[in-house]
């Protein structure tokens, strides 16, 4: 069946134990520096208060990371019960214990094979399915756990994603393209609204770039090019050839893809 064709569409091979610690590791700077993931989060409220109103939601988020959706979520009156998920479960267990959401409704693990409540009316998610490894065959498992009617309504990103890092140093995350993306979802939802935007963020300088990267802890990279002096100062002098503006900044490109998506009332 179609539903079954689609799921091994995509398999990427991610250390989650080295993602994991990078998020870790920048905790206490993301919410300062995520200025991306915290317009992405409001664009998400906003679609969620538009496409959903008026009902009682039980709701579990994947990725809360530190709270940036969560908080959205916890001052949304349609929800009536909140879950939340996160591959680190420092995270998880510091976002619920911030937010009063209590502990048997914290569910820590990799989204794509922890165990997950069934039951639920929406699965909402900002800035998470990049890190996907089996993104086909994720989507098919949490839109198995959505009542009939229930909704998945998320954020992403796309191919042109910190370009400017990709194509410096040849590293970087795979980014399924939108057409592979709608045929995922297309396989077991209805796709109501998708739209994508581009956002650049500028800095000062290429070393800036790097900086705001470790502290977010959104680069795959594990590259060992640019640990020594020289090959450090190489990657700058590239990085302002290609891509200083005409007042010396320096660009970074995010490139946020937003769905909103649900299972059909009759699936099979």
């Amino acid at each position: 069946m179609k539903f079954l064709k689609v799921l091994q569409m995509i398999d990427k091979t991610l250390n989650k134990n080295r993602i994991k610690q990078r998020f870790n590791r920048s905790a206490g700077s993301y919410d300062e520096h995520a200025h991306v993931q915290r317009r992405v989060v409001q664009r998400l409220r906003e679609l969620l208060s538009g496409y959903l109103s008026g009902e009682a939601f039980n709701v579990l988020e994947a990725g809360c990371g530190t709270g940036l959706l969560t908080r959205e979520l916890k001052r949304w009156p349609a929800v009536k019960e909140l879950w939340v998920n996160d591959l680190s479960e420092e995270l998880c267990t510091r976002t619920a214990d911030m937010l009063d959401i209590p502990a048997s409704h914290v569910v820590p693990g990799d989204i794509e094979t922890v165990e997950l409540p069934a039951g639920l009316d929406l699965i909402a998610s900002s800035s998470v399915f990049q890190w996907l490894s089996a993104p086909g065959e994720t989507i098919a498992r949490l839109v198995s756990r959505l009542v009939p009617g229930g909704w998945l309504v998320f954020s992403t990103f796309g191919i042109h994603n910190l370009q400017e890092i990709r194509e410096l140093t040849g590293e970087g995350l795979d980014y399924p393209d939108r057409s592979t993306m709608r045929r995922l979802l297309e396989a077991g939802t209805e796709i109501l609204h998708a739209e994508e935007e581009e956002i650049r963020l500028r800095f000062s300088d290429p070393v800036d770039v790097l900086k705001h990267l470790k502290r977010t802890g959104v680069n795959n990279s594990e590259s060992n090019k640019l640990r020594t002096p020289s090959a450090l100062r190489r990657f700058a002098e590239a990085y302002r050839f290609r891509y200083a503006d005409h007042d010396g900044s320096c660009c970074l490109t995010y490139h946020p893809v937003y769905y909103i998506c649900r299972k059909p009332a009759c699936f099979s």
